[in-house]
């Protein structure tokens, strides 16, 4: 069983501004007693907004020299793609926080997936602990599809969960793009979990997923959770609006 933790917020905007003033609270909650904290950051239009809000008045809140920066998944395309959740972050956030280079740990999306995966594996495993042999990213943000899949995680790929691999080369199902991710082994070893969940569409879904029906069991999304059996839901109200 899962604990589940839903915050659900009036319009996208504020979903975005609520989440963001969140995330600085909690790393600066981290940092004051570690060296440095490690996050993996999902891709998508909603992190964009919470980017936003983090590149506004917050961005002299966080210590982001502080912060090791991974991302959940990538397409297999360049950086300077419109479709790259690196290239995204950066022209969004971190082209203005003045962050050192090594504190980035991108994806490249542009050299061959079965060769990155390793290389991606070896950035991870420099500057993430272990815990129980597997990285534990002290935090890791996660958006949701219409169809349940969670970072490049698709439906019919739930052995993502099952196995010990850090790293994944995955394919989307209905456009075949080659996908890198995590696997969703390391996914839940993270200490915390956030989907960040905006729009009607995905409603019946975070509903399905969150009530645990027997729909929801063969969707990537619903095997997320901690080890401790947590995960905290963030919302706008067309979100969840079948809650």
């Amino acid at each position: 069983m899962k604990s589940e933790t839903v915050r659900i917020f009036d319009s996208p905007e504020l979903l975005a501004e609520g989440f963001a003033e969140f995330f600085a609270e909690e790393v600066n909650i981290l940092l004051s007693s570690k060296k440095y904290i490690t996050v993996a950051l999902s891709g998508g239009k909603t992190p964009l907004k919470i980017f936003e809000s983090l590149a506004g008045k917050l961005i002299n809140s966080i210590e982001w020299n502080r912060i090791h920066f991974y991302w959940v998944d990538e397409r297999c395309v360049p950086m300077s793609s419109e479709e790259s959740n690196y290239g995204n972050a950066w022209r969004v956030l971190f082209e203005k926080t003045g962050i050192s280079s090594e504190q980035l740990h991108p994806i490249y999306g542009e050299t061959d997936p079965d060769d990155e995966i390793h290389r991606y594996e070896d950035a991870i495993l420099k500057y993430v602990q272990l815990k129980d042999g597997i990285p534990c990213f002290d935090i890791i943000l996660l958006g949701l599809g219409e169809d349940g899949h969670t970072a490049s995680i698709f439906p019919g790929r739930l052995d993502l969960f099952a196995t010990q691999d850090i790293t994944a080369h995955t394919v989307h199902p209905q456009t075949g793009q080659n996908r890198i991710t995590l696997t969703g082994n390391v996914i839940n070893n993270a200490a915390r979990i956030y989907f960040i969940v905006s729009g009607s569409s995905k409603s019946g879904i975070v509903k399905s997923i969150i009530e645990e029906t027997p729909e929801s069991e063969l969707l990537p999304a619903a095997k997320v959770r901690t080890k401790e059996g947590t995960v905290t839901w963030f919302l706008d109200s067309e979100a969840g609006k079948e809650l």
